[in-house]
């Protein structure tokens, strides 16, 4: 599976870590950005970011 890019949401600070090494080490080539509430999300996936919606 080619994975470019990856988004994480996560609120909880100390759990973020752990899931960046999840995240790397089942994609290693993959962009991952980071968000820690819905607020970003939004922002990330609307334009402000590598996400565009939709595939």
């Amino acid at each position: 599976m080619n994975v470019e890019s990856l988004l994480i949401v996560e609120d909880i600070s100390e759990a973020m870590p752990s899931l960046i090494r999840i995240a790397q080490a089942a994609f290693p080539e993959a962009r991952i950005d980071m968000a820690r509430i819905m607020k970003e999300t939004r922002a990330q996936v609307s334009g402000n970011g590598p996400w565009r919606g939709g595939s």
